[in-house]
């Protein structure tokens, strides 16, 4: 009988750390190698399309930039997307790359959306050009609740994480040629009881969504939430999560934004193909913490799944990183990180 307690207490301890660490094991180690550059001023990835990668950039004056690869090294296409107010300037551009095209919502000041434009990419050429091709005027979406990220339809059409400020939703879509905007009436209960507003803001704030047919994927930019959503034209007919850790936290003093517990998980970076869904979790430390000698939020596992929830597997790499992207083929996995003798940011590539 003793000994029948003393296992169930080993397995009850054993399942509280994995909740705790909420994680899956490790699968696979993976080795990579840095792309060398002469002056890499890269500091986000915006897409991944064949021999091409677009970041967003370091440069004053642009906000993006262009690299082709060429072996083992990297070589400067171009600058794109001018910072600025002017008619072919942006002031806040939020992108989404397609195969060919980089679709862009500019925003003005606070979340208020400004115009979607399409810029297209010869990734024909060994450098990049790059141009505006369209430019539609979104202002009569205002006053909207933009949470800075987007995915243009097959119809036209933009799915868009946001909806009017203080409402119980968190996803729509803007119908730009009939001007129409559709809630899909996407919300999480938490048990929170508080204002609307600093919830909406928190499941808004540093989130993604993707898309592959009448599945999406939202990914939460708080806590550990990630979930997928099966979709019946703008209908929500089927919800399963991946991970179901609710944000932690509460409605500041002026009921309009929301105040973040020391325990709460940090969400989590994900970068989805048509195959599979990459998810770099973003661990539970203290500002002040390294890791391996990096900072707080840098992480050395990439944990990979299908479309369907299923767990695949989970790398490691070899070098804590912040980013990542992969290529539409599930071949090759890019992460950004830095020298940790010279700060400067680089480029791994890791084939899987």
């Amino acid at each position: 009988m003793r000994k029948c307690i003393l296992i169930l207490l080993l397995f009850w301890l054993t399942a509280c750390s994995e909740h705790k660490l909420l994680k899956r094991e490790i699968t696979d180690r993976i080795e990579g190698i840095t792309l060398a550059a002469d002056d890499f001023i890269g500091s986000g990835f915006i897409g991944v399309n064949d021999n091409l990668l677009l970041f967003q950039s370091y440069d004053p004056d642009s906000l993006a930039v262009a690299y082709s690869i060429d072996g083992d090294a990297l070589n400067l296409c171009g600058h794109f997307l001018l910072k600025g107010r002017g008619p072919k300037e942006f002031d806040q551009p939020y992108c989404w790359m397609s195969q060919n095209d980089v679709h862009i919502i500019n925003c003005e000041g606070y979340c208020s959306l400004e115009s979607l434009r399409t810029g297209v990419v010869d990734t024909s050429a060994i450098c990049a050009e790059f141009h505006i091709d369209s430019r539609q005027d979104i202002k009569w979406v205002n006053p909207f609740y933009f949470g800075g990220d987007f995915i243009v339809l097959e119809d036209g059409k933009v799915m868009v994480l946001g909806d009017r400020f203080g409402e119980k939703n968190l996803l729509s879509i803007i119908d730009v040629e009939k001007k129409i905007v559709t809630p899909l009436g996407y919300w999480i209960e938490d048990g929170y009881d508080g204002p609307v507003l600093p919830k909406q803001s928190i499941y808004l704030s540093n989130s993604k969504i993707y898309m592959n047919g009448n599945k999406l994927l939202y990914a939460c930019g708080e806590g550990r939430y990630l979930e997928l959503l099966t979709l019946d034209g703008d209908t929500i007919v089927g919800r399963s999560a991946i991970y179901d850790t609710y944000p932690e936290y509460e409605s500041d003093r002026n009921q309009m934004n929301y105040r973040i517990h020391r325990n709460n998980y940090r969400g989590m970076r994900v970068f989805a193909t048509d195959a599979y869904i990459y998810v770099r979790l973003v661990p539970l430390r203290s500002p002040h913490e390294k890791f391996k000698g990096y900072p707080w939020y840098y992480f050395d596992e990439v944990e990979v799944y299908d479309w369907d929830g299923n767990f695949i597997k989970n790398y490691q790499t070899d070098t804590p990183f912040y980013a990542m992207a992969v290529t539409p083929d599930d071949k090759c996995l890019y992460t950004l990180t830095h020298d940790l003798s010279t700060n400067e940011t680089i480029l791994c590539r890791y084939c899987l």
